[in-house]
């Protein structure tokens, strides 16, 4: 692990020629170990994690002002399979579409994210997999996030180095899901298959905007205890309000009630009344977004206030992908509280006059 932070630091310093490539093809291993994010999850773990990534990187080439932004970012699609470290779990694999932000003009350091689809060997099983609190489903949501360091040896080969996480969750669609995170390292070489010259990097102007206010409304489905159960319905209805700060980024708030129609179901499994009225939960929620337009990524961090179910405590996280129109918005993503994902989610929102 030492001679690996060494690679790291020394990925961090190097300042070699850089040239864009059309295609490039990227080859690595990593090597890390499962975070039990609950205590009841440390038994889960028997080894370590362990794998291969393989991916096609596409870099950008300028014709949007977003490209220019970021620094001529490349998107891709991932392919990755894993040893588990668990003999509960078995292993895992991923596709990923991701998106590589590089954090200097030269790309010698960077953030890789994405979201696409995970497998897991092993899920819950009421007859032949018990012990597998973690996980209820072979299909997942899987998302990852990689800041990494990188050397160009000449035009076409270079080595990366780095760290990250990668998660897999089902969004509680079928229980149990309180997720699965792997914090790994990861080495990696790729090759470009053919280079072009970068284009010139220019800074667009960001057209000023007053702020706008949406309103909308998303849904969505997962499943409460006992496992096995029906799938319950959850929504939201809410007022946005959006301002550009930024070429790159935004903010805002937004407000809002929350539904789900499994609350008074587990209130009465709690040993409470369960009335209709505890399915309601009014929030409000801070909002950060990250513009590729037409695309953006929003991060929002909130509050239910004065609920009637708290089991689920009061702070809530969502992540969602928003496609901008002229007056129209659809978002997809997931809501989570704290590190257990709680649903998935997709919506539509009107901008307001």
């Amino acid at each position: 692990m030492r001679g690996l932070w060494g690679i790291v630091l020394f990925c961090l310093s190097a300042n070699l020629v850089y040239a864009q490539s059309a295609l490039e093809l990227e080859v690595g291993g990593v090597a890390g170990f499962m975070m039990p994010h609950h205590s009841d999850m440390l038994y889960l773990v028997d080894g370590h994690v362990k794998g291969v990534e393989v991916a096609l990187r596409f870099p950008t080439d300028g014709s949007k002002d977003w490209h220019h932004h970021f620094n001529f970012p490349a998107w891709g699609i991932s392919a990755a399979a894993y040893e588990l470290g668990s003999s509960r779990l078995g292993t895992g694999g991923s596709a990923i579409l991701f998106l590589d932000m590089p954090l200097d003009q030269q790309h010698r350091i960077g953030i890789s994210t994405g979201v696409g689809v995970g497998y897991i060997s092993r899920p819950f099983d009421p007859e032949t997999n018990i012990h597998n609190g973690a996980i209820g489903s072979r299909l997942n949501s899987a998302l990852e996030v990689t800041a990494y360091g990188r050397i160009f040896f000449s035009e076409r080969w270079t080595a990366k180095a780095g760290i990250g996480i990668r998660h897999f969750s089902n969004g509680s669609m079928q229980l149990p899901n309180s997720g699965i995170n792997l914090a790994v390292a990861k080495i990696a070489v790729t090759f470009g298959a053919r280079t072009v010259p970068r284009p010139e990097r220019t800074i667009p102007e960001v057209k000023k905007n007053s702020a706008h206010l949406y309103a909308g409304g998303s849904a969505g489905v997962k499943q409460s205890l006992p496992y096995g159960s029906n799938l319950d319905g959850v929504g939201n209805a809410f007022v946005n309000f959006q301002k550009r700060a930024t070429a790159k980024s935004g903010w805002g708030f937004e407000a809002g009630v929350n539904y789900n129609s499994g609350l008074a179901d587990r209130a009465v499994e709690a040993g409470r009344s369960g009335s209709a009225s505890e399915n309601f939960r009014p929030y409000l929620a801070a909002q950060y977004l990250l513009h590729l337009d037409p695309f953006a990524l929003r991060f929002q961090a909130g509050s239910y206030i004065l609920p009637e179910f708290e089991d689920d405590g009061l702070v809530f996280f969502k992540y969602h992908l928003v496609y901008a129109m002229e007056r129209w918005q659809f978002f997809a993503g997931l809501k989570s509280h704290f590190a257990k994902a709680d649903n998935i989610e997709a919506g539509i929102a009107y901008r307001i006059k």
